[in-house]
Order: C-alpha cells, then structure tokens, then sequence
C-alpha cells in the first residue's frame, strides 16, 4: 500500500508540528526553572543581606561601647558578677524547687483539716445550735 504524496506531506506537517509544540513546552519548563531559581537565590540574597544589616549594627554597636575605656575597664567586673548571680540563682533553684509545692501541700491538708474539725463540732449533737461554735 503505497501513500500518496498528500498523505506523506500531512504526516510530516503533523510531526513538524508537534517537534515545535515539545520545543515550546521545554522552553517554557526551562523558564519556569530559571524564574524559580532566580527566584530563590533572589530571597536568600534578601535574607542574607538583612542578617548582614543586623549583625553590621549589632558589632558597630559593640565597638562603640568597646571605644568607651570606662565600660571596657568595667566589663570584666560586670561579667564575673553576672555569672556569680547566674550560679546563686541555679544553686537557689535547685535547693528550694521543690519548697512552694510541699508548703502549698502542707497549708492545703492543715486548712482541710480544720475544716473537718468546724464540720465536727457543727455536726456534734452536743451543741444548741450552730451559733454555739463561734462563740467559744
């Protein structure tokens, strides 16, 4: 069966056309990865640049304080105290942690207790009335 000239000239149209249409869909992925990328190194140059703004203030704020000789003779000082307060405050925490929840313990069952007791004396069939109990 041979093809006629038409037929091969619309098979080679409709090949032709589908090369340019897989051409223009990797052209478009390729932009699409560019822009991507273009777009992500853009945000972490933005990222960057801000931490770079933040730590530029942060030293230019510490080498104005280091030029200071009264705050560069004292920081040494300031810096022993710091960690001394540092240490006490630990060393307080672990040896009175656990206090407040034993006195809140303590203070609970002494105020449940007395309250027993009123309810007791309120209840006991030796009293006139309940009005007897707070004048004691």
């Amino acid at each position: 069966m041979k093809l006629t000239e038409q037929q091969r000239k619309l098979a080679q149209d409709k090949e032709e056309v589908e090369r340019v249409r897989l051409v223009n869909v990797s052209k478009k992925v390729m932009a699409w990865m560019k822009n991507g990328s273009i777009k992500r190194t853009f945000n972490s140059w933005k990222t960057n640049v801000a931490e770079a703004v933040t730590y530029r203030r942060i030293l230019k704020k510490f080498v104005s304080r280091m030029k200071n000789q009264k705050v560069n003779a004292c920081y040494k000082t300031w810096y022993e105290f710091m960690q001394t307060r540092k240490w006490a405050r630990g060393l307080l925490n672990r040896l009175l942690g656990g206090k407040d929840i034993a006195l809140l313990s303590r203070a609970m069952k002494k105020w449940s207790s007395l309250v027993n007791t009123l309810g007791k004396i309120i209840s006991s069939p030796k009293l006139k009335s309940k009005e007897d109990c707070w004048r004691k």
